[in-house]
């Protein structure tokens, strides 16, 4: 059995989130091995670190930064190689979320050149499945690393008793009036293409909050925060988690004390469902249908076929996105009161 084990992943929030089912697999398969992860930092903070570090899946992490000019990166891969070759890793899990060939090739070499000889994941993308957390399951599983099984959730965080009580505290403080529904929403996130136009969220969330008596929860980072805290004042209810300074498993205990999630696909969603609510999800047309989506029941996602739709082009020439804007106010209104009718 190996004894020390590296995976290399690196993500956003959503994408950390999605990679928590193979996290989990890894572990299991390696009970005992001493696992690293290597991932590339995403300006000064890692999404990665931060959710996985107080769990047992993973016990060491390296990061690494990805300098503009290229004699810099020539530089840093020779450093990299270096220190990955002194830590003698016996095998190597690669974790892809598409299928670039080119880049799995590109990088089994520099694994190769660090003295890695046994590798999983990274020679093929094996899955009948769109979506991204059962292809990384249908890929090591057929690599020999675990079994292959169906994602139904996002698995165990293993949350601490301080992290809940924090979010606990915090929920009890709102003093939410009786007979109203917490709900996380979401209205940020960094795509231009998953973005709904803020016109048709001030729509449904007043008609949810004042003939159905929803109390909107944000979790935006800064980028949402004067949309957020404009949509509190209008309501006159709601409030923003991120001024209480949660951090990423501190806002998954909050979204456990909620009922439902509302809003764009973002990293947001992925942690609601973390937190094991049904999702309420506005997409875009960009991707393929279920690329994205988060496993668990009761689930509704909002997507409108389009003559350009699976373009999965960065950004699109329409502002907002044509497929996006086609989704309605009362479309999401009615999946919202439907969800919630369907958990009573």
């Amino acid at each position: 059995m190996a004894e020390k084990i590296l995976i290399y992943y690196t993500g956003t929030i959503g994408d950390t989130i999605i990679a928590f089912p193979a996290f989990q697999m890894i572990r299991q398969t390696y009970p005992s091995a001493h696992i690293t992860l290597l991932s590339a930092l995403q300006g000064r903070f890692s999404a990665t670190e931060a959710l996985l570090k107080p769990t047992d899946y993973v016990d060491e992490f390296l990061s690494y930064t990805l300098p503009k000019h290229r004699w810099m990166r020539i530089l840093m891969a020779g450093k990299l190689i270096c220190k990955l070759r002194l830590s003698h890793f016996d095998e190597l899990v690669y974790l892809a979320r598409d299928d670039d060939r080119e880049r799995r090739k590109r990088d089994k070499i520099f694994f190769a050149r660090a003295g890695i000889r046994v590798f999983h994941g990274i020679d093929q993308y094996v899955s009948t499945s769109v979506n991204v957390a059962q292809r990384m399951i249908d890929t090591l599983a057929a690599d020999g690393v675990g079994f292959p099984h169906t994602v139904e959730d996002y698995g165990n965080f293993q949350l601490t008793e301080a992290e809940k009580q924090k979010a606990g505290q915090w929920f009890d403080a709102l003093n939410i009036p009786p007979g109203s529904i917490p709900v996380v929403y979401g209205m940020g996130g960094k795509s231009r293409n998953g973005k709904w136009p803020v016109a048709k969220h001030r729509e449904v969330l007043r008609h949810l909050a004042r003939r159905d008596h929803f109390f909107p929860l944000f979790f935006g980072d800064d980028t949402s925060k004067a949309e957020e805290e404009q949509m509190i004042r209008e309501l006159r209810c709601g409030a923003r988690a991120a001024s209480q300074g949660f951090d990423l498993r501190e806002s998954i205990a909050a979204m456990m004390h909620c009922k439902l999630y509302v809003g764009h696909d973002t990293g947001t969603m992925h942690m609601a469902a973390a937190a094991g609510l049904p999702c309420v999800g506005i997409f875009s047309a960009r991707n393929p249908v279920g690329k994205w989506y988060p496993p668990g029941k009761n689930h509704v996602f909002l997507r409108h076929h389009c003559e350009c739709e699976e373009c999965e082009v960065p950004v699109c020439s329409f502002d907002p996105a044509r497929c996006i804007d086609l989704i309605t106010p009362d479309e999401v209104c009615d999946a919202a009161k439907k969800v919630i009718i369907s958990l009573h």
